[in-house]
């Protein structure tokens, strides 16, 4: 209905997991809606001709999940997994939960889902009971196989589209992931013995064992035009039981345009073509602007205001996370190794042409350079894989020193 489209934005993390479900036998319809007062379930019967309605109970909703019989629903509030009947009844919270993305309700009747943005995987009873969770791996869980030790997941990759990352398959006890696919992302397992995934805007299938946890043949495609983030990993669709499939049509969200907000709310666009924009920094006497593109290797694409004109900063691809010094002189960014597996990360000193010179190299796949010192000597940088930020010192002239005054480590 018109008074209740799709609550884009309801979820806190940043981006929209999956804002449509459909119950197992195909009858039913569940989305994400939003009226006046905030997002909602609505419940919609796909053999009448009615209007969707609310289902009570549900206030705040970002995201739903059917159990694999009857007319249950699982739901993520943005602090809260629940569980509710498709008519409002028997409202139940089963446990806290710390940014939320997927869920799974399994045969066994427990619930297995993703927190901390899908990078921890969480188990917890339907009927409810105390909470069990994995550690952290490197990815952003999407589905769990039918046999709940299983999950599968997409792999970060270096740059801002996960396009160019990789879909694996983990094993929650041993903690061992298998790679999949090579690009794609957001897996899920279908009855039918395939794998559904997404890749440039498109869903495409493969063949998939589920006893050997194996794919192979080719992926062909099943539809283009769905609704995807390869930013984040998330594609808006959602299959039954029975085969029938849904989605929201409207290709990659992640692409966009570079705006100005001032602080009354006027905005105004910069004249740049769309693209797949990453982290972005304005320099301190917001002339330039330093900004993150992805690509098949992401860049660091430095835009003159006045000028109005951009170009690709030297030495910065593959490069991303720009961060400006204090003064304006300095820039930071980061880039993958030549091996994949570590971070550089870099210093351009904007006054010169010469290549930028590399601060420090981390045991990490993903991190990036946080903000400056007021004195241009220190800079914080981040450690996305063990969840911790450390302050480097910067030398004379830009020439990187050991990390803190005792040529240590300082991480926190």
């Amino acid at each position: 209905p018109d008074e209740a489209n799709l609550a884009y934005g309801a979820a806190l993390i940043g981006f929209d997991p999956p804002m449509i479900t459909l119950s197992p036998d195909g009858r039913w319809l569940v989305y994400v809606g939003r009226d006046g007062s905030g997002s909602r379930l609505y419940r919609h019967d796909l053999t009448r001709f009615e209007r969707a309605q609310p289902i009570a109970g549900t206030e705040g909703a970002i995201y739903s999940f059917f159990a694999p019989v009857g007319n249950t629903l699982g739901f993520f509030t943005n602090d809260r997994l629940k569980r509710v009947s498709l008519f409002g009844d028997d409202l139940q919270t089963l446990t806290a939960v710390r940014t939320p993305t997927r869920a799974v309700w399994l045969a066994d009747n427990t619930i297995v889902f993703g927190e901390r943005e899908g990078t921890i995987v969480g188990r917890v009873p339907a009927a409810g009971g105390e909470k069990e969770q994995s550690p952290r791996f490197s990815a952003t869980m999407s589905d769990v196989l039918p046999d709940g030790r299983r999950v599968l997941a997409s792999r970060w990759a270096p740059g801002v589209s996960r396009d160019w990352g990789d879909i694996v398959l983990i094993d929650l006890e041993s903690g061992r992931a298998e790679t999949l696919i090579e690009r794609g992302y957001d897996a899920r397992y279908l009855p039918t013995g395939h794998l559904l995934f997404a890749r440039a805007g498109s869903l495409l299938a493969i063949a998939f064992d589920l006893a050997s946890g194996e794919v192979s043949g080719e992926a062909v495609t099943v539809v283009s035009d769905v609704g995807t983030d390869s930013m984040f990993a998330q594609t808006q669709v959602t299959v039954a039981s029975d085969g029938t499939l849904a989605y929201i049509p409207g290709g990659e969200r992640a692409l966009g345009r570079l705006a100005w907000v001032d602080r009354n709310g006027a905005e105004g666009r910069l004249e740049v073509s769309p693209r797949l924009y990453g982290v972005l920094d304005l320099s301190p006497e917001d002339r330039r602007l330093a900004v993150q593109v992805g690509d098949v290797e992401d860049y660091v694409w430095i835009f003159d205001l006045d000028r109005r004109e951009g170009r690709i900063l030297q030495g910065a691809r593959p490069g991303g996370w720009p961060s400006w010094s204090s003064s304006g002189r300095l820039l930071a960014f980061v880039r993958p190794n030549e091996e994949g597996d570590a971070t550089d990360v870099m210093l351009s000193d904007m006054a010169r042409t010469a290549d930028p010179v590399e601060l420090i190299e981390l045991d990490a796949f993903q991190a990036s350079a946080g903000g400056w010192s007021p004195d241009d000597r220190s800079l914080a940088i981040l450690d996305w894989n063990e969840m911790r930020v450390g302050v480097h010192s910067v030398g004379p002239e830009g020439q990187p020193c050991p990390f803190g005054r005792a040529g240590r480590s300082a991480w926190r």
